[in-house]
């Protein structure tokens, strides 16, 4: 039985193994998310930008959207392969997600010497919610996730060797991070600061190091700047692309009216001086909130006990790096909620995993602790309950509103391309082959449908309504009042409905096409 379990426990402290496992299991959890999903919301904006780029190059993929790295990827995919420009995207995303786990553990080798934790650190990352909770959408946020941790390995890399191979794997990765994501911007500049903090090397040595991780950056400002003084109309072309003050005054103004509003309607007299302080803390206190739920409870005070079981963080250079990383994130998260006044998970993911990287060193140690000696078959039932929870996760989710497929497919059969038709989701445009073609309105998805908008509406054949089942009643009533518009087919699954109302007299001669994709 010894000699079983010292078998076991060898292939389970295998680096290479753990590598094969954690991209075999995610891989395997995207594709079983992906399997009956509906695309979100966002996905329409890459799928329109790759059609674009299909039909009508560069050009016309920039009209539609002005970071298509991703949506190009997507079409290049698509057309090497022979598949849809859906089934590229997610098996993008299926590929970023099943190396993701692999390169953190990677990143967590690289930065502690401890190789006793390799089984907790994997299974750390591979069951963190906030990374799970996007595996069926058709985002780019993972392949920012995906090359920024991949520069951030590189850049450990560079930090022990000084190999000038390693600079330059890292500005390639950062790179390719900020064709994803332009927030890559932040890592490109600052995390080559760091190198004036970590490591003991003289004021020469650093200035080095840092002129060797940013020498294409450097080479490609000098040459872009070469080039636009001796070409005016590229100059003038820049100048008219780089964003006015007016985005920065319109979000000032935005939380000047926001502290005015909270003063006038919430706060008493006594206190409204006081209301600029009280929402800017509010929005941090949200931003904390949001970044402690993608982090995950559990972690947390799994984190809380092995310190008190003085599990620490070894600060070694390579942790030192990652959180100079963390305080990057964090001052461009802090910016963005005071700006932009909301903040979703997804766009702590990075964060959260960055911030994983360093607690789950703790905890490896504390869970180390107790059971220096443990059995492998324990070691391996960690790896069998990791599976079922994941198993869990994609079992127990709730319903896809596979509703919007079926109502699109009706539409696709029982209208032309021409048919003007106003629509509440814009994944319909999708579903109902109305993307690039058709004669399609698009109207806000939180929009209560009012006297006023249904006379808008009128010069439409059908209208597409998609909501909830509780809110049905209330985002129709008016359509019903009118009698312009009769149900004629409904669609659902668990809480989401999608009706469809008939207009037989449309006034066809005033429509207008507002479909925001082409």
């Amino acid at each position: 039985m010894k000699s079983t379990d010292l078998q076991i426990g060898n292939l389970l402290n295998n680096e290479k193994l753990l590598y094969l496992l954690l991209i075999s299991i995610s891989a395997a959890f995207s594709v079983a998310n992906i399997q009956g999903s509906v695309i979100n919301r966002d996905a329409i904006v890459y799928l329109s930008t790759a059609e674009a780029f299909l039909q009508g190059g560069l050009s016309a993929t920039l009209q539609i959207y002005g970071w298509p790295a991703y949506a190009i990827l997507g079409a290049l995919l698509s057309k090497t392969l022979n598949i849809s420009i859906e089934n590229s995207f997610y098996l993008i995303n299926s590929i970023f997600y099943a190396v993701i786990p692999a390169v953190f553990l990677k990143l967590y080798t690289t930065a502690t010497n401890n190789r006793h934790g390799l089984l907790i650190a994997a299974l750390a990352s591979l069951l963190l919610p906030a990374f799970n909770g996007y595996r069926e959408m058709i985002i780019r946020d993972v392949g920012y996730w995906l090359f920024s941790l991949f520069a951030l390995l590189y850049f450990f890399q560079f930090i022990r060797t000084q190999k000038t191979s390693h600079a330059l794997q890292w500005q390639l990765a950062i790179a390719a991070a900020f064709m994803f994501r332009s927030e890559a911007i932040a890592w490109i500049i600052g995390l080559p600061l760091c190198l004036f903090w970590v490591g003991n090397f003289t004021l020469s040595a650093r200035l080095k190091s840092w002129l060797t991780c940013t020498s294409i950056y450097i080479c490609a400002l000098i040459a872009a700047c070469v080039f636009l003084l001796i070409n005016d109309a590229a100059l003038e072309t820049l100048l008219k692309k780089i964003p006015s003050t007016e985005a920065f005054t319109n979000s000032l103004y935005s939380l000047k009216t926001a502290q005015e509003n909270m003063a006038t309607y919430v706060l008493n007299p006594f206190s409204k001086e006081y209301a600029p302080f009280i929402l800017n803390v509010g929005l941090i206190a949200h931003l904390i909130h949001t970044l402690l739920l993608a982090v995950s409870w559990p972690y947390l005070v799994f984190t809380f006990i092995a310190i008190r079981k003085n599990a620490n963080i070894e600060w070694t250079d390579e942790n030192k790096i990652a959180l100079w990383a963390i305080a990057i994130n964090l001052a461009m998260l802090t910016t963005f909620v005071l700006a932009q006044q909301f903040m979703i998970e997804r766009y702590t993911v990075l964060t959260a995993l960055l911030i994983l990287l360093l607690i789950s060193q703790p905890i490896s140690d504390w869970a180390e602790s107790i059971w220096p000696n443990a059995s492998a078959w324990i070691k391996y039932g960690l790896v069998f309950i990791a599976i079922v929870l994941m198993v869990d996760i994609v079992t127990t989710k709730n319903p896809p509103p596979t509703n919007l497929i079926s109502a699109g497919e009706w539409l696709k059969q029982n209208t032309t391309p021409y048919t003007p038709v106003a629509l509440s989701d814009n994944r319909l445009l999708h579903y109902s082959g109305r993307l690039r073609e058709g004669v399609t309105c698009l109207i806000d998805r939180d929009l209560r449908i009012s006297l006023a908008s249904t006379d808008k509406l009128k010069a439409y054949a059908y209208l597409v309504i998609q909501t909830k089942q509780k809110s049905l009643q209330q985002d129709t009533m008016h359509l019903v009042q009118e009698g312009v518009f009769h149900e004629i087919k409904t669609f659902k699954r668990g809480e989401s409905v999608t009706v469809i109302f008939k207009n037989e007299t449309p006034q066809i001669e005033q429509v207008v096409s507002c479909n925001p994709y082409r």
